[in-house]
């Protein structure tokens, strides 16, 4: 009897480990890691390639070149896929009346070619009459000449140009390309005022001044003038100066475009 009863008190317990396992403080512990996948970005070739087993080398990143997409030319940064050649003028600040660079790209393709440009003088002289940019492109080749009487033909041409317009351009293109320069030593204790010239940019900005109010500062000139050793009397012989090139032009005006806009601000300065 006792033989059976322990025979089946071993049944059972076989039957409750086999169920239900030993105690949990008896099952061995197991470190887990973290489980890595692999990483695509959207911007990968081929996000579908063949992933490395663990066979595969390893290999050190290859390192791209640092290519740089700009460059320097005339001492200013510029892209060198640009389809242009960087240039560099000077013209002259009519607020401060100091010469500064201006710095352009020009198209390295053909651009629209102002006809006028390709007519001979003769042409020019023809048309400029009573055709303001006829006076200007003809009276701008003819100010970039080394001969005095040459250059006065054309400074007179760009004059003409603003009467036939009733506009200060063709005063602007004369400064910019001839008498732009107020001194070499700008924010110097040396500094030299070009006397001449600053007479010249005095004398037609106060022409300008009259016809395009506002479009240049005559008090800077003048006050250059006076620095440089003018006195009044001859500021005054300046002033009376561009006084004349106005009556000239007022009357060009009226004689060619029966205009009188010049007259009527002399009136009112």
């Amino acid at each position: 009897m006792k033989t059976s009863i322990t025979a089946a008190l071993l049944i059972a317990a076989a039957i409750i480990i086999w169920k239900f396992g030993p105690p949990a403080e008896t099952l061995p512990e197991v470190e887990s890691s973290p489980i890595s996948l692999p990483q695509h970005s959207l911007t990968d070739a081929d996000p579908f390639r063949a992933l490395p087993s663990a066979s595969d080398p390893i290999t050190a990143p290859v390192a791209q070149a640092d290519i740089n997409p700009f460059e320097m030319v005339l001492g200013i940064e510029v892209r060198k896929d640009r389809d242009c050649t960087v240039e560099v003028t000077y013209a002259v600040d009519s607020s401060t009346g100091e010469s500064r660079k201006i710095y352009s790209c020009i198209p390295n393709s053909p651009r629209e070619i102002d006809p006028y440009t390709t007519y001979p003088d003769e042409t020019l002289a023809g048309m400029a009459y009573g055709n303001a940019h006829a006076a200007e492109v003809l009276g701008l080749r003819k100010l970039l000449s080394p001969d005095p009487e040459v250059e006065a033909q054309g400074l007179e041409l760009l004059l003409r140009s603003v009467a036939l317009s009733n506009n200060s351009r063709g005063i602007a293109i004369a400064i910019n390309a001839r008498y732009s320069l107020v001194s070499s030593t700008q924010n110097s204790s040396d500094r030299v005022v070009d006397v001449p010239n600053v007479k010249r940019f005095y004398t037609l900005s106060l022409v300008s001044n009259t016809v395009s109010p506002g479009s240049m500062t005559p008090e800077i000139y003048r006050a250059e003038l006076s620095n440089a050793g003018l006195d009044d009397k001859e500021l005054d012989a300046l002033a009376e100066k561009s006084r004349q090139i106005l009556e000239d032009l007022a009357e060009i005006q009226t004689q060619i475009t029966g205009d009188t806009h010049i007259r009527e601000a002399m009136e009112n300065a």
